[in-house]
This record gives C-alpha cells, sequence and structure tokens, in this order.
C-alpha cells in the first residue's frame, strides 16, 4: 500500500469522474481503495469549504468519496457496510444545489447500488433496474457519458438475453468511442474485451481475435501516453492492462486455430518482460503441440512446471487444467 500519499492533486482534478485517481493507487486493489476513499473523507471532515480548490464543492466530492467507498467495500463482500456508505451518499445529496452535481452523484448512487446487487447475487433484474435509474439520472449530459457507458456496460453483464446484451454493449462502444473525455474513450478497451470473452464463451474464437487485437492495441496507446509522464501508479495499471489484453488476443488465436500467430505473440509477451501462469500455461500448450523435438519438449516443461509452481492447482482450477500441465512436464524430461 502507497506509504505517504498526497491527495490534494487528485481532490483538485476536474477530470470526470472525480477521485478516479485512487483507484490507479497500489494497483487499483479494492481493500487499497477501501483505505485511501475513507481517508480521503477524514480529509474533507477536517478541511474547511474554501480552504482548498476541490474539483466541485466539498459535499459533492464527499458524496462522490462516499459511492466508491462503498464500491471498494462491495468488491470485497462488505454489502452491509457498502449500503450503509451509499445510504450517506443519499443523505449526503441533500445538502446539494448545483445540477450536475446533483445529477452526478444521483447517478454514481445509482450505479453502486445495483453493482452491491450485483455483486451479492441480487437478481439480476433488479440490478438492472439500478442501472437504468441512472441512464435515466444521466441521459443527455455529454460531460457525464463516463458514468453513462458504465452504466450500459453493467446492463451488458446483467442482461437475461445474448441480443440485449449486444445492444447495451454496442451503445456503450458507441458513447465511448465518439466521447471527447479521454476517461471515457478508455472504456472502449474494456467493453471489447468483454464482447470478446462473450464469443469465446460462445465456442466462436474467430470472432474474438479482432475484438481482442482493438482491446489490446487501445490499452497500448493508453500507455504509451502515459510513458512521457515517467513512474505513476496509472503508468503501472495501464501497462498490466496492456499485458492482459495482450495475452487474450495471442490464447484467442490459439483457440481459432491459429497457433502459429499465437505462439509468436505470447513468446514475444514473455520476451518483453511480462510472466504469469496463464502465459506460462499457453506456452506450454502451444509447444507440445508444436512438434516432437526434444528441446521443443524440454521448453515446454518448463513453462508447464513454472505455470505449477506459480499457482496453477487443484484448490484453484480444474484437475483436467492441472493433470496437462503435469503431463507436459513429464514428458519433456523424459
Amino acid at each position: 500500500m502507497s506509504s505517504v500519499v498526497n491527495y490534494v492533486p487528485i481532490l483538485q482534478d476536474k477530470r470526470i469522474p472525480h477521485l478516479h485517481g485512487i483507484w490507479d493507487l497500489d494497483g487499483g486493489k479494492a481493500s487499497s481503495a477501501q483505505y485511501h476513499f475513507l481517508t480521503v473523507l477524514s480529509v474533507l471532515g477536517r478541511t474547511n469549504e474554501g480552504s482548498t480548490e476541490f474539483s466541485a464543492s466539498k459535499s459533492a466530492i464527499k458524496a462522490e468519496a462516499l459511492t466508491q467507498a462503498a464500491r471498494a467495500m462491495g468488491l470485497q463482500s462488505k454489502f452491509e457496510e457498502a449500503n450503509e456508505y451509499l445510504a450517506q451518499a443519499s443523505q449526503t445529496l441533500k445538502e446539494l444545489n448545483e445540477p450536475m452535481e446533483i445529477q452526478t452523484v444521483r447517478g454514481r448512487i445509482a450505479l453502486e447500488e445495483g453493482r452491491v446487487i450485483r455483486f451479492s447475487g441480487g437478481r439480476p433484474s433488479d440490478a438492472a433496474v439500478k442501472f437504468n435509474a441512472a441512464l435515466t439520472v444521466l441521459d443527455g449530459s455529454s460531460d457525464l457519458d463516463y458514468f453513462v457507458a458504465d452504466a450500459l456496460h453493467m446492463l451488458a453483464l446483467v442482461a437475461p438475453t445474448e441480443e440485449e446484451k449486444a445492444e447495451a454493449s454496442n451503445k456503450a462502444l458507441q458513447i465511448a468511442e465518439e466521447s471527447a473525455n479521454p476517461r471515457t474513450r478508455g472504456w472502449a478497451w474494456a467493453l471489447l474485451n468483454n464482447m470478446a470473452w462473450d464469443q469465446v464463451d460462445a465456442g466462436k474464437a474467430e470472432l474474438a481475435v479482432p475484438l481482442f487485437k482493438r482491446a489490446a492495441e487501445g490499452r497500448k496507446n493508453e500507455y504509451d501516453l502515459l510513458v512521457k509522464d515517467g513512474e505513476s501508479p496509472a503508468k503501472e495499471k495501464a501497462l498490466k492492462a496492456w499485458r492482459i489484453g495482450r495475452w487474450a488476443y495471442g490464447h484467442s488465436l490459439r483457440l481459432s486455430g491459429d497457433a502459429h500467430a499465437a505462439l509468436e505473440e505470447l513468446k514475444d509477451l514473455r520476451a518483453s518482460g511480462h510472466d504469469g501462469l496463464y502465459l506460462r500455461e499457453e506456452l506450454a500448450i502451444l509447444l507440445s503441440a508444436r512438434d516432437d523435438k526434444k528441446q521443443t519438449r524440454q521448453e515446454a516443461s518448463e513453462h508447464a512446471k513454472m505455470a505449477l509452481q506459480l499457482g496453477l492447482n487443484e484448490s484453484n482450477f480444474s484437475g483436467e487444467r492441472v493433470a496437462e500441465m503435469r503431463k507436459i512436464m513429464i514428458r519433456g524430461e523424459n
């Protein structure tokens, strides 16, 4: 967790969504985000309205921080606490007078209420009511299109049919791609990623390939824009997202039958410094199927061994996947 954080620049950042920088701290982990948002609330409690130039009124920032503290709680399955913070946000809403602040806070409350319902195992239709409520509140404001894309993205996740899922995803993607807000445009990569996984789940990996490729390219562009800023939590987060995107692209290439392109992509990803059990597993599978040369078998075996060491075990994965890695490992050792 970050040892010392200067929250003032985050509190003064007028870009929407407000307080977004907190989710970049410590890799965006929910437990860390909870700590940072609660700390921000404490800072706000000790700060006079006119002593710091906030990105919005003090009450509005407090209400938005409460919604995000609730989100962090929900991600940790602390649903009772999440609802308590959302209730506090609703109370703080009564202190607001500026129309856009009211619109923003009402929209964010509805979004997080829907997320709590979804995370807690509530009925998807109940969550959808909240996400639609957020859309109703936010409708017509291009300045708040980040939250519109978010609400549509969540509607896609709880949609009862593939048609409704696709409709919500495509609407969100259009908003993201046409937005003047760079943060809203960033939604495109998450949406493309989700749409690609939907194709994989439907057994249509060949349709997922171009979607994953676009998502990975977008993540790279996002990372490249941050490189000039030197080391920062946002840059680290963007690099991780880009690498995961490249892995997903390589994975879909293998599933679609293009083993050669998949191996080239994933070997290059490994050479760039990325590592992890999913990458090692893919490389082991691809190399084991490539040819029966001893060197290839040994290389596949090393990747399988690393995948197992990195946590690919029966506690977290199917016995079939674990058995395949062990088989590849033993085959290369003989």
